[in-house]
């Protein structure tokens, strides 16, 4: 409970701070914005035979990292364009425990790109402004599976 609080406080931190840096919206401007996440969970799953007995029991984790940098350059006071880069890896740990073998499989799944933005913002004399956006984002990764057995909880 303590972890989830603490990433609902950061997730509330991180947005506020993001808000403060399109205060100025001229053209020439140059921004610097992104995207950090991560994210994870756990999950379990018991599947069960006809008979009802206990068949297969499979825990899951995952975990998650997305890291795109951005640079943009605002082409009107409306108008943004720029280049972002990006980094991200997705992690899945499964552990099943059926009855004959019991077995941990991880795949891992790392990704790297770089690739073009743009964003035209909806600007009323208000203090609430609104933006649409299109990225395209080129890269490549290798994913990596590994099977080993596993001794249980």
């Amino acid at each position: 409970m303590k972890i989830l609080i603490k990433k609902i406080l950061l997730s509330v931190f991180l947005a506020g701070m993001s808000s403060g840096l399109f205060a100025q919206l001229t053209r020439g401007s140059i921004a610097l914005t992104g995207t950090f996440g991560l994210g994870g969970g756990k999950q379990k799953n018991d599947q069960t035979n006809s008979q009802g007995a206990n068949f297969v029991t499979t825990d899951q984790q995952t975990k998650q990292f997305v890291f795109l940098p951005a640079i943009g350059y605002f082409v009107t006071e409306k108008i943004e364009a720029g280049i972002v880069l990006g980094v991200s890896k997705n992690t899945t740990i499964n552990k099943y425990q059926p009855p004959s073998q019991t077995q941990e499989i991880k795949n891992e799944q790392p990704f790297n790109g770089a690739g073009l933005y743009g964003n035209y913002y909806f600007i009323n004399q208000e203090k609430f402004n609104m933006y649409g956006g299109l990225q395209i984002l080129f890269g490549s990764g290798t994913g990596k599976v590994t099977t080993t057995p596993y001794n249980g909880p």
